[in-house]
């Protein structure tokens, strides 16, 4: 598989906007128009391209009509290395013989003895056809738009005619396909799925199906998912569901297929909290991000009730720094609710990339090189899906000493059903709701305030209230301080030190944002825009 192959097409296709015409020939200074043609076969000597579920092969048929977009090496006065210079245009099939298709196509200026490249199909190669984001889950349309295959040859020019050496191009398959069923533990949902998200490490698979008993999922070779993990959420009109596979593999020409159990994920709370000077709002997840290995995979959830944590039971004091990253626990499950904060990375898969690892490497890296900037603004969402994010550390302080709420109640220390932390109120909250003392007072005993897990319930979560309890930080399988300090990450990177990250700090006597090593572990908790 060809990372890099795929890019290069890409950018063909952006290259393509700039043609006037897609099927026309390219014109330059010297304008020689040639003929080509030559024959295409697919490697495995298929004879159908219609994609099926009755096999796990992926095979080929070429029709009549068929096109592929060309790119090709061309003579030119002006630049002497002839790989600077191509021409771009579309080869169609004029006719079919078993497995073998001949195909023409009108070149400009084809240098002897050139390179020649073959991509199908073409639409694929349109910029408004986007691989990840298009599909509709169907072997239909993966056959007309996705069912990419590429090869290349060499150029023999005389006169017009233009000709392939070895006597044509075989042609590769770019894509397996992925192709599943989804139960909620009890039922088939499939058929009520209107959204589906593939989310591996660098690339998520958007899918809009309608009303499908089964869903399948054109996979490109261009990206790097054969090994790691891939966290799938499922939107249906009664919420949105979600399962993880801790490692994948799949090799392209190959059809898949998969029965997947999904957890359905509660919706956010009720409360609207405006984050920043422009009005826009958010509403926060019921409880703090956790993860649960079974044994072989993760899956992933918010904590039951908002006071919820782990604290230094096994599943964050087991954390380890390498696959599984949970090692020695016992029973047949284990849940991590402190995460390191890392960003994508080449080096890291799976479970690694979300923060579940003990290890003190920080890796400062996007996995090319790049400075990781707000990757966990989307990472940790990714396990969720439907829009969930992490705060920056901006909209946490907007929270909490800025925005100007109907009431004017911002925040409050307390305790809730005994646990320690920081009630957050909506913009709407109204005082008779219930009465709170020190309010937005950052150096107040949590003591100040202590509430029932009855009146919770009833009083303030049903009016929108939000509890972050004091559940401590991690350092390596090590907890700390759970009960009197809390920890919440922020998506935001230290840009001064890109090994340090800004996350909301709060005990007794404070309540600020600060930045620490990103390989700590601390509390997550998830919001989701509003209107």
């Amino acid at each position: 598989m060809n990372m890099w192959k795929y890019i290069s097409m890409a950018a063909l296709a952006m290259m393509m906007v700039a043609c006037s015409n897609d099927d026309a020939a390219i014109d330059n200074a010297q304008g020689k128009v040639m003929t080509l043609t030559t024959t295409l076969k697919m490697a495995d000597n298929a004879s159908t391209r219609t994609l099926t579920d009755e096999t796990t092969q992926i095979t080929a048929e070429w029709a009549v009509g068929d096109q592929f977009t060309i790119s090709y090496q061309i003579t030119t006065d002006d630049i002497t290395d002839p790989t600077e210079k191509n021409g771009y245009g579309v080869a169609e099939v004029k006719s079919v013989s078993g497995g073998t298709a001949t195909v023409q196509a009108t070149l400009t200026d084809a240098l002897d003895g050139g390179a020649i490249d073959f991509s199908y199909p073409h639409a694929h190669n349109d910029p408004g056809t986007v691989h990840s984001t298009d599909q509709v889950g169907t072997l239909d349309d993966i056959n007309a738009n996705f069912a990419c295959m590429y090869g290349s040859g060499t150029m023999s020019v005389s006169g017009t005619t233009v000709s392939i050496d070895d006597g044509g191009v075989t042609m590769t398959q770019e894509i397996c396909i992925w192709k599943f069923t989804f139960s909620d533990g009890t039922n088939d949902i499939t058929s009520a799925i209107t959204n589906l998200k593939l989310a591996f490490q660098y690339v998520t698979y958007d899918v809009n199906p309608t009303s499908q008993p089964a869903i399948y999922v054109a996979i490109y070779d261009g990206f790097p998912y054969a090994t790691g993990g891939v966290t799938i959420t499922a939107t249906t009109a009664s919420g949105v569901y979600t399962a993880s596979k801790p490692s994948v593999t799949l090799q392209v020409g190959q059809m898949y297929e998969s029965d997947v159990a999904l957890s359905l994920i509660p919706g956010p709370l009720a409360g609207k909290f405006t984050i920043n000077a422009g009005g826009d709002k958010v509403s926060f997840s019921q409880g703090n991000l956790q993860a649960t290995y079974n044994g072989s995979s993760w899956s992933w959830a918010f904590a039951t009730n908002q006071w919820d944590y782990i604290g230094n039971a096994e599943g964050n004091t087991k954390v380890s720094a390498s696959t599984p990253f949970v090692s020695g626990y016992s029973g047949s499950s284990t849940t991590v609710d402190l995460f390191g904060w890392v960003g994508a990375s080449s080096t890291w898969s799976g479970a690694a990339q979300y923060g579940i690892t003990s290890s003190t490497t920080t890796d400062n890296t996007d996995g090319y090189g790049n400075v990781a900037t707000e990757a966990l603004k989307s990472d940790w969402g990714n396990t969720i899906g439907s829009g969930w994010r992490t705060l920056t550390s901006d909209e946490w302080m907007y929270l909490f000493n800025t925005r100007t709420p109907t009431s004017g109640v911002r925040y409050a220390k307390a305790t809730v059903n005994g646990k320690s932390g920081v009630i957050l109120l909506p913009d709407d909250w109204n005082t008779t709701y219930y009465s709170l003392t020190s309010i937005n007072t950052a150096n107040a005993a949590y003591t100040t305030n202590s509430i029932t897990s009855s009146d919770w319930t009833n009083k303030l979560e049903a009016h929108g209230a939000v509890f972050l309890p004091a559940a401590g930080y991690r350092n390596g399988s090590t907890v700390n301080n759970q009960g009197p300090r809390g920890h919440y990450w922020s998506s935001s990177p230290n840009t001064s030190n890109v090994t340090s990250v800004y996350y909301v700090f709060f005990n007794s006597g404070f309540l600020e944002a600060r930045n620490t090593n990103r390989n700590y572990g601390h509390s997550v908790r998830l919001v989701r825009q509003v209107e």
